[in-house]
């Protein structure tokens, strides 16, 4: 008969301590609560508009569908910017004349210290 094989010795058991939870403090005022409200309205006016819009366009069945791609375009399309400020693009026509000196390369190169 063969001898019965040892017992490996026991693994120590660790005992893992969770990291106490994050205490959170949210510190919102009424202007917060205000904004998110005025936000959250506009959001649905938006929404509303573009499933008036679709239905309109395509009927009650395909609404939905056209209502989304409707909000994406409206969410990429390009922000209108106002027209040139004619003094400013004066300013900017007044100083294009302008020509910068430039230094050779060697004149903007700082100094080396010499550690003796």
């Amino acid at each position: 008969m063969e001898p019965a094989p040892e017992a490996p010795d026991p693994v120590p058991v660790r005992e893992i301590t969770l990291a106490p939870a994050p205490e959170l403090d949210p510190e919102l005022t009424a202007e917060d609560d205000a904004l998110i409200d005025a936000l959250c309205k506009g959001w649905q006016r938006q929404q509303a508009e573009a499933l008036a819009r679709a239905e309109a366009e395509v009927g009650p069945k395909a609404a939905p569908e056209r209502a989304r791609e409707l909000l994406r375009a409206e969410a990429y399309r390009e922000v209108p910017h106002p027209a040139p400020d004619p003094q400013v693009q004066a300013e900017i026509a007044s100083r294009a004349g302008v020509q910068m000196e430039v230094w050779p390369a060697e004149a903007e190169a700082e100094p080396e210290l010499e550690i003796g």
